[in-house]
């Protein structure tokens, strides 16, 4: 009957889809639900001892009056509501960050629904634009009609409690007459961390309209009182299961005893924590399986398990899926962290959304901004929908002022992950920018101390380059050749090109004004050798951005440096930086114009017994040139995060291999904030079957 009804008005989609605020928008879907929240006190909770997922600030409400017609919204009535609720709330909207909509994907109910919001929000005084997400569940679950409410402010107090704003589906582009680009909202469509801006704990709203002009707003913050926060459910990409035994027959049999199980919905969470409480590092035999849910684990023990019987070498690997060894670790941990060239838009952004270790660098580093924009703004950038804002996004990021602080909260917020996991490295270094990184891991700097020097770093050789100021701040382009056969053909080079980077065996990065890089390549390229010019944003490690090392100094007399508690090794001299503080603070500063000396370092590392070399960063190219500099000798060279794979995936994979490499992680830790919910094989089976 309700479906009949709403079938007499203009209001459901033609095409079967709701797609609120969207160009295509067309109606909207019906669904069905019941919503049950507990509402209680905020102090009669604390007091009980409950779990407590959100708190409600300001409720308004309102009625629209005489109108065209029973289902006819009108903005001016929702605009009351929004108003009471805000002045009840005692803050203004100017402080929430997600708005969740009525948003029903009917054309007139989203253009009213949206003057409403943007009168209310656009009238606080705030200058900037599109700082609020704005979507609407009933993308995924259609209008569920009396329950509608209810699910939209479920949606609201999960976002809040996970710290995940959540994506809104179905939109190609958004509604033309809404011209969202001059209102405080945005449309978030793909999941991204909600890092915490200010003071102020989070924010949101949830709007509910009805027919007749029965309008309600309501805003609610994340609880931040003295109970301990309430589990998060476990929802994964992927999972990883692992196996020690005292020889490859005992894994194997593991293995088999789980492939011969019930492949049941929603038991790989289950089965992933208890082999991971079960792992034994010190093992004499290591398995480890990654896998999406528990059909394709059965797919890849099958495999992990024919390789076992039929793969006599004591390692091996099914790339990205299974990795095994029954080799002793037979050296040090080392870390070496990533420089500028690895950054790309949305890094570290699945990491950070689901682990709190992890998003905390972030809501740390909100407050470094260059100009009036957090760092998060820029590497987690609200979605878009074009090529070319994608592109721009990209090359905003590429900015020196902004990669360098990018990738060293990446980093950090790796290493924050490692660190609740007990895995802890011998020795550290990084490659360029990643040495500030690797003095922050051996702790000379804390973690304030080593957000703002990063940025400090990126914003003076920006300076010192010219860039963003139109004057040239030089190239560099990447040479495939030894670093003897470079150097020798620079020595005709009249312009002034040098070597930067050491890379590997046969890669070397040059750098220079343009003039020089062009005169190189063409010298390059007629002796036969390769070379590609690179997208960087300044000739880094040369003269050009020599300008930034006495300002760099200076503003690293400001900072706090400690003796580092394992060695780091510096790419200008491939030794252990000082013990003195005052020597680190040095070489540190005169680094941003010497020479990049990678594969000397890696080499000093490995002369001091490192044989696993962990990258703790953004993207694999450390990884890469490890494995080159390494070469046949024994070695494993592991990434953590590889741009275009889901990074909890990436990372799953980076711990196999550590794990599997026999070093000791806590994995047990890493499952403390998360609720499995009930496991499946407790669950009785059905007394008979009704056909």
């Amino acid at each position: 009957f309700t479906f009949m009804c709403f079938s007499k008005t203009p209001a459901l989609s033609m095409s079967s889809t709701c797609r609120p605020f969207s160009e295509s928008s067309d109606g909207t879907m019906l669904g069905e639900g019941i919503g049950m929240l507990m509402l209680k006190r905020i102090e009669d909770a604390e007091r009980d001892g409950d779990r407590i997922y959100g708190v409600i600030r300001g409720i308004g409400s309102s009625s629209d009056g005489r109108a065209k017609s029973i289902y006819a919204p009108r903005w001016e009535g929702q605009v009351k509501s929004l108003r009471r609720c805000y002045e009840e709330a005692g803050y203004g909207p100017e402080t929430v960050t997600l708005a969740e909509a009525h948003g029903t994907g009917t054309k007139a109910g989203d253009l009213a629904e949206f003057k409403a919001l943007t009168e209310v929000f656009g009238a606080t005084g705030r200058e900037d634009k599109q700082w609020c997400a704005l979507g609407s569940i009933k993308s995924q679950l259609g209008h569920t009609k009396a329950a509608a409410g209810a699910v939209g402010l479920m949606k609201a107090v999960l976002a809040l409690h996970d710290k995940v704003l959540p994506p809104t589906f179905g939109i190609d582009k958004p509604a033309t007459k809404l011209e969202i680009e001059k209102t405080p909202f945005y449309l978030n469509t793909t999941p991204r961390p909600w890092i915490r801006e200010g003071d102020q704990p989070r924010r949101a709203a949830v709007s509910s309209f009805g027919f007749g002009g029965t309008n309600f707003h309501i805003t609610l913050e994340e609880y931040t009182g003295k109970r301990e926060r309430a589990l998060r459910l476990r929802a994964l990409p992927t999972e990883l299961v692992l196996f020690s035994g005292d020889d490859r027959a005992a894994v194997a049999k593991s293995a088999r005893e789980l492939a011969a199980s019930p492949a049941r919905p929603g038991v790989i969470a289950h089965i992933a924590r208890e082999s991971q409480q079960r792992f034994n590092a010190s093992a004499k035999a290591r398995l480890a399986v990654i896998a999406a849910d528990a059909d394709e684990l059965k797919a890849r023990l099958e495999q992990a398990i024919k390789s076992l019987d039929e793969n006599k070498a004591p390692t091996f690997a099914v790339p990205g899926s299974v990795f095994y060894s029954e080799q002793a670790a037979d050296g040090g941990l080392a870390f070496v962290f990533s420089g500028q060239g690895s950054q790309y838009v949305s890094m570290g952004s699945d990491v950070a959304s689901v682990f709190d270790a992890s998003r905390a660098v972030w809501d740390d580093e909100a407050s470094a901004k260059v100009g009036d924009v957090p760092l998060h703004r820029v590497v987690f950038p609200k979605p878009v929908f074009t090529d070319e804002e994608r592109d721009a996004a990209e090359t905003h990021l590429r900015a020196t002022e902004w990669a360098q602080p990018a990738i060293g909260a990446v980093s950090a917020s790796l290493l924050a992950l490692l660190d609740t996991a007990g895995v802890k490295p011998d020795c550290v270094a990084g490659h360029s920018f990643g040495e500030v990184s690797a003095l922050y891991a051996a702790g000379v700097l804390d973690r304030p101390s080593f957000l703002r020097v990063a940025r400090q770093r990126g914003e003076l050789m920006a300076r010192a380059a010219g860039a963003g100021t139109g004057t040239n701040g030089g190239g560099m382009s990447a040479v495939s050749a030894t670093l003897d056969q470079v150097e020798s053909l620079l020595k005709g080079c009249e312009s002034g090109a040098v070597v930067a980077n050491h890379n590997d065996p046969k890669q070397v990065v040059i750098s220079g004004s343009i003039p020089a890089i062009e005169e190189a390549e063409k010298r390059f390229s007629a002796a036969g050798v390769k070379v590609q010019r690179l997208p960087v944003a300044a000739a880094f490690h040369s003269s050009i951005v020599a300008g930034s090392v006495g300002p760099f100094a200076k503003a690293l007399d400001d900072v706090t440096f400690r003796s580092p508690t394992i060695p780091v090794f510096a790419n200008a001299t491939a030794e252990a930086y000082p013990a003195a503080p005052a020597a680190v603070r040095e070489l540190l500063a005169s680094s941003i114009a010497k020479r990049v000396r990678f594969v000397d370092v890696v080499e000093a590392m490995y002369a001091r017994g490192a044989r696993t070399f962990v990258e703790v960063g953004p993207g694999a190219v450390l990884t890469s040139m490890i494995g080159r500099i390494c070469g046949d000798r024994p070695h494993r060279a592991i990434a953590l995060d590889r741009a275009g794979r889901h990074g909890v995936t990436s990372l799953w994979q980076g711990l196999a291999q550590v794990a599997v490499a026999g070093h000791a992680v806590d994995f047990p830790a890493l499952w403390r904030e998360f609720d499995l919910g009930p496991d499946p094989r407790a669950e009785p089976k059905p007394k008979m079957t009704v056909r």
